[in-house]
C-alpha cells in the first residue's frame, strides 16, 4: 500500500484482528478538596466506580505478517477491505482465538503469458485466467483430469464459490473429496518439514496438492505435483517435476522468484492397497430345512 507517498511492497501472507476496547485512566481512588485520600468506615481508601473514571478508546486494527521480513505490520482497514474482501474479513473476526494470524486464502494468480513451452508436453484442461484466484481446484482439476479421473476433475472445478477467497479453503476441499470420492480417493496430510517434492518420487497413482512458499515471501500460490509432471493452470501445459519448473511456478512476467519450500499440502492416492474394504472370510451359514413329517 502507499503510505506517505511511499509504496510498502512487503507481502503480507497472514491477518490477525485486534477488536477495540476502552481503558479507564486517571486516578483510582477518591480524594477531598485538598487532594487527600478518602478512606471508608474500615480504613481503606475509597476507590472511583468506573463511570467516575475518564474512559479512552483504544481502536480496533488489522495487523499483517510477513513472511519474508518476519514483521507484523499494522494495516489501513481500507487496504485490508480491498486486497482480501469483507467476506474473509468477517471470517478473521469470527475466528475463535482472537488474535491469532490466520493465513491468507490460496488463490495468486501469476501471469505467464511470455512463457512458450515445447508441444509435447501434456496440454492442461483448465486454465486460471487473469484475476482469478482460483489455482487450488485448477491445479487439482488438472491432476485428476490427467490421470484419467475426467468426472471428479470437472466436479472439483465447480467448487468455486465455496472454496475460493475462503479462510477455510483447505479443509473445504479436503470435506469434499472424502465426501464426493472417498469411495476410491483417500489423501493425507503432508509433514511439510521433511518433504521435497524432486527428491520424494510419488507412486504412479498418487498426486500431490501443494501451496508453495517463494523467494519473495509469498505462499499462496497451489500446484498439483504428479510422477512426472507439475500442473498449474497459470501455465497451458504441465511442465516436468523440477526445481526449475518449480521456480517458474513462483514467478510470473513481471517478477522472478525461487522455489523454496511446502507450506501445506495433502497427498492423495487411489486404488490403493489398504484402502479398499476387506472382503470377509466368513462363510454364509447355510440354512439347513428339516423335512415335514
Amino acid at each position: 500500500y502507499v503510505e506517505d507517498g511511499v509504496v510498502d511492497r512487503r507481502y503480507i501472507n497472514r491477518l490477525r484482528y485486534m477488536p477495540g476496547y476502552k481503558i479507564l485512566t486517571g486516578p483510582m481512588y477518591k480524594v477531598n478538596g485538598k487532594g487527600k485520600l478518602q478512606y471508608d468506615a474500615k480504613g481503606s481508601a475509597i476507590r472511583l466506580k468506573s463511570h467516575e473514571r475518564t474512559a479512552s478508546e483504544v481502536p480496533s486494527k488489522w495487523i499483517g505478517y510477513c513472511n519474508q521480513t518476519k514483521e507484523q505490520i499494522v494495516l489501513p482497514e481500507e487496504w485490508v477491505k480491498t486486497n482480501v474482501g469483507p467476506q474473509f474479513m468477517t471470517r478473521v473476526k469470527q475466528f475463535k482465538q482472537q488474535g491469532k494470524f490466520i493465513h491468507l486464502p490460496p488463490g495468486d494468480n501469476k501471469n505467464q503469458s511470455q512463457v512458450a513451452l515445447p508441444a509435447h508436453l501434456p496440454k492442461l484442461k483448465y486454465r486460471q485466467h487473469e484475476g482469478e484466484d482460483t489455482c487450488l481446484l485448477t491445479s487439482l482439476a488438472n491432476g485428476l483430469y490427467y490421470c484419467g479421473h475426467r468426472d471428479a476433475a470437472n466436479k472439483v472445478t465447480m467448487l468455486t464459490n465455496k472454496v475460493v477467497g475462503k479462510a477455510d479453503a483447505w479443509e473445504t476441499l479436503c470435506r469434499y473429496i472424502k465426501d464426493q470420492f472417498g469411495s476410491w480417493l483417500r489423501f493425507k496430510t503432508i509433514k511439510t518439514a521433511d518433504y521435497n517434492p524432486c527428491q520424494d518420487m510419488l507412486e504412479e497413482k498418487q498426486l500431490a496438492l501443494v501451496s508453495i512458499e517463494s523467494s519473495d515471501g509469498k505462499a499462496d500460490h497451489v500446484v498439483c505435483i504428479g510422477r512426472e509432471y507439475v500442473f498449474d493452470g497459470n501455465f497451458e501445459r504441465a511442465l516436468p517435476l523440477s526445481k526449475k519448473s518449480l521456480d517458474m511456478c513462483c514467478s510470473s512476467d513481471e517478477s522472478k522468484s525461487d522455489f523454496v519450500k511446502i507450506r501445506v499440502g495433502i497427498i492423495l492416492s487411489w486404488e490403493k492397497k489398504g484402502f479398499e474394504k476387506k472382503k470377509s472370510n466368513k462363510k454364509k451359514r447355510k440354512t439347513i430345512h428339516k423335512p415335514t413329517t
